[in-house]
């Protein structure tokens, strides 16, 4: 049978799009444009098309063959879940479609998809979408539920990263109101007896006296209510959160990531567990601080489920990640030792040499003079806020430009020189290199401040000028718990400067950022670096467990052959010890062998 035209391909694929309910509201004419924004793929027999884990960001149509959907849980147990195929192909087919979060959430695929005996696909990325909707705006208006599902994803929270969910937000209870109503129920009754006594005892009172107390309950009232709707605790499907912010003094932000949590603790006592009320205590091993607490949370118990079958979910992508791992790498190294003649031994081509860039470099070289982020090899750098080193210098230029006024006042002002003018020089240049003295040496200090992340480690260092004296704590990424933002007033609010407290497990304790830049992305690059180290390790160990796997099948397969030659020998006599070959590990190991510790 002769492959499909393009029209006719074409045709076939919006066939296929008129069965996608989050298409349905499109017309022809924009299904056909759609259609042509997709790419076929072809996939051999068994290959993996998507992992699960994999960030939702393409919509897959199988045109044809047939898809074998896998899903593993938290145990690392793989089953399968049912089979996508086109109409027709397969009677016990599901649909022929999968990935459709592409358009709201772009969560993680909960399942692996692989061909069976070969297959075509086609897929839209979610880039190309983007770009057909700049491209056709009234698109937008039939698809209203995207940016509708943005909104619900993000629930307005900036730090929410792609492919992340926010679950749910809470509020305190409306006991936690109680405090400050009675505050606003005490300035009332205060009110009332003011009236009231000064109607009995015929005192006439100003209006502006009179309206005082009602105008305080007013605004304790506003404050109370606006103080507890800003207390938010936020569970997604990466981790949990708490902001707190009053007004615009201050924002606090905790979170840890879902595999970091060590426990969930429902704590409910007196009245308030009758009406359903209590604390919610996250726990994580190493804080200094205590564990992260939901306080006067409605339903924990619901709650502390709903943060359960969120880790479920992390654990169980975690599992079906390595075990497809371990299954391609097997595969892979079996094949290097039983048929080496059928990898492709290709030379690495070696890499690019970097390119001098003058204007990165002056980039880079500013950054790190005003206190922004620096990249050094693997090693994150920063330093704190400029306003910091402001705050550090700002005598020494006071003091600069009233010993400049002092010195031309002096030199220009007749009748004044009370000493001759070379002792008043000599004088003025002293303490002008004093001055200058203290103004490099503010900075010096401002600049040997500095913290970092690497691969492995977070650092923080602090040291005086000339080695005076130098504090540095290091502590390893596998031992951080915790990392929490702490943004001090209005002036932290509008300058984007605050403390990124950083929780852990070791002798080390907390480490302190001190008013360091942007604090949420340094957050967020602490984090990013966590889960990067914690795959790493996942990994070596991984592979160590591979190498223990290949070397027994291989060690079987040698004994089988052995075997068969002592049974193919005339004589029945044992044969001779093999010489290095492809079933010896020692000798033909593959060229990229697992890694060790």
């Amino acid at each position: 049978m002769s492959d499909p035209t393009p029209a006719q391909a074409e045709i076939h694929l919006v066939q296929h799009l008129e069965n996608i309910p989050e298409l349905k509201d499109l017309t022809d004419s924009q299904r056909v444009l759609l259609s042509r924004r997709f790419r076929r793929e072809h996939y051999a027999p068994r290959q993996v098309i998507v992992h699960q884990g994999d960030l939702g960001n393409r919509l897959f149509v199988v045109v044809s063959g047939v898809v074998n959907l896998r899903h593993t849980d938290p145990m690392g147990l793989e089953s399968s879940i049912g089979v996508l195929a086109p109409p027709g192909a397969a009677p016990a087919a599901l649909r022929d479609y999968w990935g459709e979060q592409m358009f709201t959430t772009q969560e993680a695929y909960d399942f692996a998809a692989q061909s069976v005996h070969g297959c075509d696909v086609e897929t839209l990325e979610r880039q190309e979408f983007d770009r057909f909707v700049e491209a056709h705006p009234e698109v937008v208006e039939a698809m209203t539920f995207i940016q509708t599902a943005e909104r619900k994803r993000t629930r307005g929270f900036k730090w929410v990263g792609a492919g992340e969910t926010v679950a749910t937000v809470m509020h305190k209870h409306w006991w936690a109101l109680l405090p400050g109503l009675l505050r606003v129920l005490s300035v009332i009754v205060l009110a009332v007896i003011l009236n009231a006594g000064s109607a009995f005892f015929r005192v006439e009172l100003q209006w502006y006296f009179a309206m005082t107390p009602w105008v305080i309950a007013a605004l304790l009232l506003a404050w109370a209510l606006y103080d507890w709707w800003n207390d938010e605790y936020i569970v997604t499907n990466h981790r949990i959160a708490h902001v707190e912010r009053v007004l615009l003094i201050q924002e606090l932000r905790e979170g840890i990531p879902l595999d970091k949590i060590q426990g969930v603790l429902v704590h409910k006592q007196g009245l308030t567990a009758w009406l359903g009320v209590g604390r919610l205590i996250i726990q994580s091993a190493g804080r200094e601080e205590g564990d992260v607490v939901f306080e006067t949370v409605n339903k924990p118990e619901v709650v502390r489920q709903l943060i359960m079958a969120q880790q479920a979910r992390v654990r169980a992508r975690d599992a079906a990640e390595q075990r497809e791992r371990d299954r391609d790498i097997i595969e892979e190294e079996l094949r290097g030792y039983f048929l080496p003649q059928t990898l492709a031994h290709e030379s690495a081509a070696p890499p690019p040499l970097a390119k001098s860039n003058f204007r990165a470099a002056l980039r880079a070289r500013v950054q790190a003079w005003v206190g922004k982020e620096i990249h050094h090899g693997s090693m994150i750098i920063w330093r704190k806020h400029w306003i910091v080193l402001v705050r550090q210098v700002w005598r020494w230029f006071v003091a600069l430009f009233f010993l400049t006024l002092v010195l031309v006042v002096y030199a220009l002002v007749p009748g004044i020189q009370i000493i001759p003018a070379g002792v008043h020089l000599f004088v003025g240049l002293i303490l002008l290199l004093i001055f200058l003295g203290g103004l490099i040496w503010e900075w010096a200090d401002w600049r040997n401040d500095i913290y970092a992340v690497t691969d492995t480690h977070v650092i923080d260092s602090e040291r005086l000028p000339l080695g005076l004296r130098e504090r540095s704590t290091t502590a390893p990424l596998d031992q951080v718990q915790d990392v929490k933002i702490d943004v001090p007033g209005i002036m932290g609010w509008l300058l984007d400067f605050g403390d990124v407290k950083v929780e852990t497990a070791g002798k080390s304790g907390q480490m302190n950022f001190h008013s360091v830049r942007s604090p949420r992305q340094v957050q967020e690059k602490i984090f990013q670096r966590l889960q990067e180290y914690k795959i790493r390790r996942a990994e070596l160990e991984a592979a160590l467990r591979r190498k223990g796997i290949i070397d027994a099948i291989v060690s079987y397969h040698r004994v089988l052959k052995e075997e068969e030659q002592l049974i193919q020998s005339p004589t029945g006599a044992p044969p001779t010890a093999p010489a290095p070959d492809a079933l010896s590990t020692d000798a033909s190991a593959p060229s990229n062998p697992p890694p060790t510790s």
